[in-house]
């Protein structure tokens, strides 16, 4: 019997986050009480006087999964549930503390999912990021969401994203 599949695609998901964020070295914030449109925040790390501490330019993200996204050369598309779309661009719109959706796109197939041997740990598909800009949308069960196929998150877009919001070009 077990869990459901969407919640193994949850949990992947967070696995994946998790990963990025430890080889970015980064502390990672996971949301497990109360979600108000809010999954986790990473939180950049930094020294002061010979120990370390947290910067204080945190990010937040939305973690999504599904099987069910498209991709063409430039863009993947994802049908996203309007009420999370909104509280995410109804912050943008705020200004409020920059936050991005990390969508994890899993092969249709749950066969396929994951892999491990003695060599590797593999986690079939990737995550992209997005910042999602724009209008409230009046659309009554889902919005296409097109997200950039060169927003791969990993660690090295992670610590960009983080410079931004450091640097206050989140803003731009």
């Amino acid at each position: 019997m077990g869990i459901t599949e969407n919640h193994v695609m949850e949990i992947l998901s967070r696995a994946y986050v998790q990963a990025i964020a430890a080889y970015a070295r980064l502390n990672l914030e996971w949301r497990m009480e109360l979600d108000y449109g809010v999954d986790g925040t990473f939180r950049p790390v930094t020294s002061f006087r010979k120990s370390r501490v947290e910067a204080g330019f945190p990010l937040d993200f939305q973690l999504k999964s599904t099987t069910n996204w498209e991709a063409d050369s430039s863009h993947v598309t994802y049908k996203m549930d309007v009420a999370a779309y909104n509280k995410i661009v109804d912050r943008e719109m705020r200004r409020a503390m920059p936050q991005i959706l990390i969508l994890l796109c899993l092969p249709e197939s749950s066969s396929e999912w994951l892999e491990i041997n003695e060599e590797q740990l593999l986690l079939r598909k990737c995550c992209y990021w997005h910042r999602l800009r724009g209008d409230l949308t009046d659309n009554k069960k889902s919005v296409n969401v097109y997200i950039p196929r060169t927003q791969l998150l990993n660690s090295t877009t992670l610590i960009d994203l983080l410079k931004k919001v450091e640097r206050a070009e989140w803003t731009s």
